[in-house]
């Protein structure tokens, strides 16, 4: 959309759709999955969108490794790393970034 529509190229579209996309998710988590966290909310901001950039670089690694170097199905690949990235980065979220584990009733 940034590139058809707005004449954006694609990789600086790509960065800003990330980041939209990643602070959408934060907001959404922070009022309706992570309720009552302990943090200021621009640290846990910070902290949130830092473990994405995090899992977005282990994805890609994962990816490289499963595809390129094991000869997995790409979709295959990536909807396994999908489930097991998103799982770890939930836990981090839940420890690190807004600090509610036991919290929740």
């Amino acid at each position: 959309l940034l590139t058809e529509q707005a004449g954006v190229q694609y990789l600086v579209a790509t960065a800003v759709s990330f980041i939209l996309a990643v602070s959408l998710n934060f907001l959404i988590s922070s009022r309706f999955v992570f309720r009552g966290f302990s943090r200021t909310f621009l640290h846990a901001y910070v902290s949130f969108i830092s473990a994405a950039f995090v899992a977005l670089f282990v994805i890609t690694a994962f990816m490289f490794v499963a595809v390129d170097v094991l000869g997995l199905y790409y979709l295959f690949a990536r909807v396994s790393i999908a489930g097991l990235i998103g799982f770890c980065n939930y836990l981090f979220n839940l420890y690190l970034t807004f600090q509610v584990h036991g919290k929740h009733h």
